[in-house]
């Protein structure tokens, strides 16, 4: 056999059928979200400040994505319509470009919608193209539609770059979605404002540090049907939480910035602020490392498998920032939406997923603490792997009440006591799950009707004949002998 590549009459050519190969890419597994930050990816990356989604009332879906960025000329528009570009996609790039692969212009759209159209100015000239699916199945060709001047002006028509015709700019238009379910009362169209509205949350997440203009960045701002989307910082760095410094690790020829934080005790948070935290989701799910590229999102919520999710870590989330020089050390995809963990940093990073998960446990740990002088109310009792709990009949004023019964009661008050300790197992499952969903129980010292209850458990306790050192050991309270006081005195 011949090998010699250099000898081209050994070649013959293989050119895919372009809509059957661009109908199997649609499935590569784009969600709406996603789609729609690659293509802001792109805003982003031709230096636009201004974004502008819209999804204008319509008999069917459609979604214009504008941007305030150079805009294209006719061989731009060229490279941008072309499946895969010219470019190499592992040759440098500067550092803000988002893009890598040439593909996601493309592959976004037809992942949502048959039609993908692009109208741009530059210069004050305007011109457009369209890949259309249906086109393509008549046709089978690698070749895209021009769109006339006067189809242009109209399909630009409601958005900002119609305002001011020297403007430069592009214009993104989705339609022919044949992938929304209809199954709905009020038809796609209201599938398709839900998805939509699901979809500008995830941005306010993935574009966070752009939205929000931090330094070394130019400040987006991102509007939805007249709405500005706000910033959502997964570290809720306005509320001050625990920050350490970040820490630098080599990787090739290159570096990865690792910053980890600490997110206040859930009791500090209020609901809205839980539930931005959260994504839709819980604490205790969205905990772990979050991997910016040139800034932005692209992975969030995993640890890679170096620790385990667990409840008492749900306050640590890791932050890492990695250059665009790095992408194929990242194995990162077309979706820019998932990476791997590359090998040679896992010992770093293990090291300090050690150190952030330790600080949330101390968190709860100091919440949860009780005095070391108090009596415990429930006492456990471990056998080989196993644990069993179990009140403490011994406490004073269990005790002491088992002492005021008639002695036919005392030994149904022990009964009562197992059955009551028989059927925490189930309990704790309960408080387990709860934890899980984010729901903070109610300490005794926080309860709205403590004060009352508390004085009517001292006042029975003074009635059996306690003293004020014995009470105040039965309490898990800061001010527990300001308390007893006001009780003896009778107040």
């Amino acid at each position: 056999m011949n090998n010699n590549m250099e000898d081209t009459g050994n070649l013959r050519n293989a050119i895919p059928s372009a809509y059957n190969l661009i109908s199997a890419n649609r499935s590569i597994g784009y969600t709406l979200p996603s789609a729609i930050a690659d293509i802001v990816d792109n805003s982003i990356s031709a230096e636009a400040t201004r974004v502008q989604i819209l999804s204008p009332p319509a008999p069917y879906p459609i979604l214009k994505i504008v941007d305030n960025g150079h805009g294209m000329n006719q061989q731009e528009l060229d490279e941008a319509m072309k499946f895969g570009g010219n470019r190499d996609c592992f040759s440098k790039r500067t550092a803000s470009d988002l893009g890598r692969f040439g593909m996601g212009l493309k592959t976004a759209t037809l992942s949502q919608c048959k039609c993908l159209e692009v109208v741009t100015r530059k210069k004050g000239i305007l011109i457009g193209g369209c890949w259309d699916l249906d086109f393509l199945r008549d046709h089978d060709c690698w070749k895209y539609q021009t769109i006339k001047e006067e189809d242009c002006i109209d399909l630009i028509r409601d958005t900002f770059l119609e305002e001011d015709s020297l403007l430069n700019g592009t214009v993104i238009i989705w339609s022919k979605f044949d992938r929304l379910s209809d199954k709905s009362s009020g038809g796609r169209n209201a599938v398709f404002a839900y998805q939509l509205d699901q979809a500008m949350s995830k941005l306010e997440l993935i574009f966070h540090r752009f939205l929000s203009g931090e330094a070394g960045l130019n400040k987006l701002s991102i509007e939805y049907n007249g709405h500005y989307l706000v910033p959502n910082d997964p570290f809720l760095s306005s509320k001050n939480p625990d920050y350490s410094k970040p820490k630098d690790i080599p990787l090739e020829n290159d570096f990865i910035l690792v910053y980890p934080h600490k997110l206040p005790h859930p009791k500090q948070l209020s609901k809205e602020e839980l539930e931005r935290l959260t994504f839709g989701s819980t604490l205790l799910e969205t905990q772990g490392f979050y991997v910016y590229r040139a800034k932005r999102l692209i992975d969030y919520g995993t640890w890679f498998s170096l620790a385990p999710k667990l409840d008492k870590t749900k306050l640590s989330r890791i932050q890492i920032d990695i250059p665009n020089s790095l992408d194929h050390v990242w194995s990162l995809d077309i979706k820019k939406s998932r990476t791997i963990l590359p090998q040679s940093i896992r010992d770093d990073l293990r090291s300090i997923v050690e150190v952030s998960t330790d600080n949330s446990v101390r968190t709860f740990t100091r919440k949860g603490r009780i005095r070391k002088d108090s009596y415990p109310v429930w006492i456990s009792t471990k056998r080989d792997k196993t644990v069993q709990y179990s009140l403490n009949s011994e406490h004073p004023i269990l005790a002491g009440f088992q002492q005021t019964l008639p002695e036919e009661q005392k030994q149904q008050f022990v009964t009562i006591l197992k059955f009551i300790s028989s059927s925490l197992v189930g309990i704790i499952n309960q408080i387990q799950l709860d934890l899980q969903n984010d729901l903070q129980p109610v300490s005794a010292e926080d309860a709205e009707l403590t004060k009352k209850e508390l004085k009517a458990q001292i006042q029975a306790m003074v009635d059996m004949g306690f003293d004020d050192n014995i009470i105040a050991q039965c309490f898990n309270f800061t001010n527990i002998n300001e308390i007893i006081a006001t009780v003896r005195e009778g107040k």
